[in-house]
């Protein structure tokens, strides 16, 4: 469940599809990507877009369906030149949004805005988890990536609830707050939902 009414990044025209979880209604509804789009129409001279994100410490290139084998060559080794780059300047990798950031071939991410600026704009382009909270917490990197994403072992939570105490004043994993509920009343640590 998001915490938004949009996801901004499911609102865009190449691959777009209404059943995501937050996309809108037709691709571009929302003032906000509509308004990127109008923008990107009337500067062609853009080639690259960065489109950036909170967490993860990657850079998330093309392509977002198909395959690495069916990219256009000459971009596939342009963007292994750029990985270099990013990891000499940036210490991030790069991943393969098919690849490595797709859990199902079959339902590949759509509406980005990446895969548009790439597919139908003809611009390098990345999605890039500015910081990386997997290192920060010393947890293990995963293969393929989104399995990152997806972390259930205690451990490891256990490793995310002691970064988030040392460095981030618990924001994250905090301590039960007790709070008045408008129709349980009062409830406090310990209290089990009646049936």
């Amino acid at each position: 469940m998001s915490d938004n009414d949009s996801d901004f990044n499911r609102g865009f025209p190449f691959s777009w599809i209404s059943d995501h979880e937050g996309s809108s209604n037709v691709p571009g509804a929302d003032p906000e990507t509509h308004a990127i789009i109008e923008f990107a129409s009337r500067a062609p001279h853009i080639f690259v877009w960065l489109n950036l994100h909170t967490f993860g410490g990657v850079f998330i290139r093309p392509p977002f369906a198909g395959s690495d084998a069916k990219m256009d060559h000459v971009d596939l080794q342009t963007y292994a030149f750029l990985e270099r780059l990013v990891k000499q300047r940036a210490g991030l990798q790069t991943v393969s949004a098919i690849e490595e950031m797709t859990p199902r071939r079959d339902q590949p991410m759509t509406g980005t805005l990446a895969s548009w600026a790439y597919e139908e704009r003809g611009c390098f382009a990345w999605a890039v988890e500015l910081w990386d909270l997997f290192a920060a917490a010393q947890l293990k990197k995963r293969k393929p990536f989104f399995r990152n994403y997806a972390i259930v072992d205690r451990d490891e939570i256990e490793m995310l609830v002691n970064w988030d105490r040392q460095f981030n004043n618990s924001r994250v994993f905090n301590e039960w707050t007790p709070f008045e509920h408008p129709q349980r009343g009062h409830q406090k640590s310990g209290d089990s939902p009646s049936r």
